[in-house]
């Protein structure tokens, strides 16, 4: 399987870019100032066989952070990215038949639909936690913020227009913001703030909630014509460093079909490291198991392979700068 990596141009332009750089021009931004940096000219988002890097993506981003008549910018995009995917995979997610089955076919092609973010289910006795993670590079916290704000427009937009009665819950990875407003105008779910993770909580009752008009037995069909996930390279290391936990960096370099020194390379390249990521993977479901599970150190080490409970709450107090009991408290 080919990896995304943060230099490929593989992103549509005219999905990615091209309505960025005009949302921006609405808010009184040239284009010129938009794509500093890029390498791209506004002539070229109007070629429908243009693709940008996600590395040209984040240049455009920041750009548009640093413009004060921007701040909504995110929401917004998010809501024209939601009709633009639906009008490609519109037949695919439409007709599933509940929330739980959209998001087994998410699961499925949800890297093909949007590339930047993939998600993980965890379950729990009364519903699930997905927990989303950007898929090809990471990034600096402004461009994060500004990529989880799209994609929780885009979920509440998607739920509010296909199925209304579906509730849950978004968990934002940053600090409340000084300005609310965009939050309470674009955003139909409830949501809080100083998580450790882009979270979103699903109860069972919203689960089982239908879609409006659906066809379930078109989804096979669907799916089958639907081109299968193109992995980010971030989103490819996390699925073996949860299949393989204890495999060290060159063995999971020869899993992804690299030496060990180009390993390190591409790690650099896309602003990480391999125990940086470890860690990641790790702390999500520590704080899952911990804060969701209410599991005892007990567990939490064994269901992560430490070899002892020290070990464990050393590790946890490293990612999180609390211990554990902190979090089963709250």
């Amino acid at each position: 399987m080919q990896t995304l990596e943060c230099h490929m141009k593989q992103l549509e332009s005219c999905y990615f870019a091209q309505p960025l750089v005009d949302l921006a021009q609405q808010c009184g931004v040239h284009a010129d100032i938009t794509l500093k940096g890029s390498k791209l000219f506004r002539s070229d988002l109007f070629a429908n066989t243009t693709t940008i890097s996600f590395e040209q993506l984040e240049r455009i981003i920041i750009n548009i952070c640093a413009q004060p008549s921007c701040r909504e910018l995110s929401f917004i995009y998010g809501q024209y990215l939601l009709n633009t995917l639906i009008s490609h995979y519109g037949s695919l997610l439409f007709n599933c038949r509940s929330i739980q089955h959209l998001i087994n076919v998410l699961l499925l092609r949800g890297l093909t639909i949007f590339p930047l973010f993939h998600f993980r289910k965890l379950h729990k006795e009364d519903g699930y936690h997905l927990t989303f993670s950007p898929a090809i590079a990471q990034t600096n916290a402004t461009v994060l913020r500004f990529l989880y704000e799209v994609l929780a427009s885009i979920l509440c937009g998607y739920v509010k227009w296909r199925c209304p009665e579906a509730r849950f819950t978004i968990q934002f990875p940053f600090d409340k913001p000084k300005e609310i407003a965009q939050y309470l105008s674009y955003l139909s779910q409830s949501y809080s703030f100083q998580h450790s993770d882009f979270v979103v909580a699903i109860n069972k009752p919203t689960l089982i909630k239908q879609q409006i008009n659906n066809f379930p037995f078109l989804v096979n069909k669907q799916l089958q014509i639907t081109p299968k996930n193109t992995r980010g390279f971030l989103a490819q290391l996390h699925r073996l460093q949860l299949k393989y936990p204890k495999y060290h960096s060159e063995q999971i370099a020869s899993l992804m079909g690299m030496s060990a020194a180009t390993f390190k390379r591409k790690l650099k390249l896309h602003n990480t490291t391999f125990l940086t990521e470890k860690d990641r993977v790790h702390r999500q479901q520590a704080m899952f198991y911990v804060a969701e599970q209410g599991y005892s150190n007990e567990q939490v080490a064994s269901a992560l392979h430490f070899s002892d409970i020290t070990n464990f709450r050393r590790a946890f107090k490293r990612w999180t700068g609390l211990t554990p009991s902190y979090f089963r408290k709250t």
